[in-house]
C-alpha cells in the first residue's frame, strides 16, 4: 500500500492477508480480486488500496486508476466469457465492507425495459444510453 494511503486495521480490505490469496492483479492504486462465495466463474471486484467508503468519495486520480482498471477487467471478462459484466457498487447502504469496491459478474441482463417500466418520467434522459445496452 502506497504511503499516502489511508488504512482501517478493522477493515477487510485494508488487510491485504485477508484476501492475498485471490488478488488477480493490482497495481499501486487498486486491486483485482476474486470474489468469495462467487455466484458465477469470473465474479471479480476492483478494490482501492487506499480506505474510502465508496467511489464517490474517492479522488479525481483514483478515479481514473480505477477506470483503468475496471476497463481491463471488462475487457478480460468479455474475452473470457465472451459476455460484458454487470458493474455496480453498493456504495455506503448496506455495504457489508465499509471500503469502496466495484462489482464485475459476468451475466447478461437487459434493465432498460425494467427502469422504464419503473421511471416512465425518465424515458427521454435514457434514450441514448438504452441503444448502448
Amino acid at each position: 500500500m502506497s504511503s499516502s494511503a489511508k488504512m482501517d486495521n478493522n477493515c477487510a480490505f485494508c488487510d491485504r492477508t485477508k484476501f492475498e490469496e485471490r488478488i488477480i492483479a493490482e497495481n499501486k492504486a487498486w486491486y483485482l480480486i476474486a470474489t468469495l462465495g462467487q455466484i458465477r466463474g469470473g465474479y471479480v471486484l476492483i478494490v482501492p488500496k487506499r480506505h474510502v467508503p465508496c467511489i464517490g468519495a474517492m479522488k479525481e486520480q483514483e478515479i481514473v486508476d480505477i477506470d483503468s482498471a475496471f476497463h481491463a477487467a471488462n475487457n478480460a471478462i468479455n474475452i473470457e466469457y465472451g459476455i460484458k459484466p454487470i458493474i455496480f457498487e453498493h456504495g455506503i447502504v448496506c455495504q457489508t465492507v465499509q471500503h469502496a469496491h466495484l462489482h464485475l459478474l459476468p451475466a447478461k441482463i437487459r434493465m432498460c425495459g425494467k427502469i422504464y417500466h419503473d421511471f416512465p418520467q425518465r424515458v427521454n434522459l435514457l434514450s441514448g444510453f438504452a441503444q448502448n445496452t
